[in-house]
C-alpha cells in the first residue's frame, strides 16, 4: 500500500508541472482535437527536432530517482522499497515516452501556428539549433545542479531563518 501511495504522488507531481504557469489553461490539452492535422504535424516536427525525447530521459534518469528518494523517505519506506518504486516509475515512464511526447506535441500545436512551429522547427534542425540541442542535456544538467546547490545553500538558509524568526514572534 505504501508503495501504492508512493507512486500515486510521484505521478501526480509530474502530472502537475503545468501548475507551474502563472495563468490557468484554457482547456484541457490530453485529448485536445481542435488543431489541424497540418498544426499537429508542424508540432510532432518540433519536438522531434528540440530534443524532448532526450530530456525527458534525463527527466527519468536524474529527477525521477531524487524524487522518489526523497518521497521514500518522507513514507518511511526502506532503501529496497524505493529503489523498487524508481525502477517501476521509470520504465512506466520509458515505455510510455512516445504517447507522452504526442501529449507534448499537441500542447505545442495547442499555443502555436503552424508558421511559428514551422519556424521554431526550421530553427531546431539549423545549424545552430543543432549545437543548441546537443549542449541541452549538459545545460540541463548544469542547470539542475546549480538549482539543487542554490535550494540548499541560498533557499533553505533563508528559509529556516524565517521559520526561527517567525517561531520567536510566536507566529509558527
Amino acid at each position: 500500500m505504501r508503495t501504492f501511495v508512493l507512486l500515486a504522488a510521484v505521478f501526480a507531481a509530474f502530472a502537475c508541472g503545468p501548475c507551474y504557469a502563472q495563468t490557468a489553461p484554457s482547456a484541457p490539452v490530453i485529448g485536445a482535437q481542435d488543431v489541424s492535422e497540418a498544426r499537429l504535424a508542424a508540432a510532432r516536427r518540433v519536438v522531434s527536432a528540440n530534443g524532448s525525447a532526450n530530456s525527458y530521459a534525463i527527466v527519468i534518469d536524474r529527477l525521477v530517482p531524487e524524487m522518489m528518494h526523497s518521497i521514500a523517505r518522507a513514507q518511511g519506506l526502506s532503501q529496497a522499497q524505493a529503489d523498487a518504486a524508481t525502477r517501476l516509475l521509470s520504465e512506466e515512464m520509458r515505455a510510455s515516452s512516445q504517447e507522452f511526447l504526442e501529449l507534448q506535441a499537441r500542447v505545442y500545436a495547442r499555443h502555436l501556428s503552424t508558421e511559428d512551429l514551422t519556424a521554431l522547427a526550421d530553427f531546431y534542425e539549423s545549424p545552430v539549433g543543432r549545437r543548441y540541442i546537443q549542449s541541452l542535456p549538459d545545460i540541463t544538467n548544469d542547470g539542475f545542479t546549480v538549482g539543487q546547490t542554490y535550494a540548499r545553500e541560498v533557499i533553505a538558509p533563508r528559509i529556516n531563518a524565517r521559520v526561527l524568526e517567525l517561531n520567536r514572534q510566536g507566529r509558527l
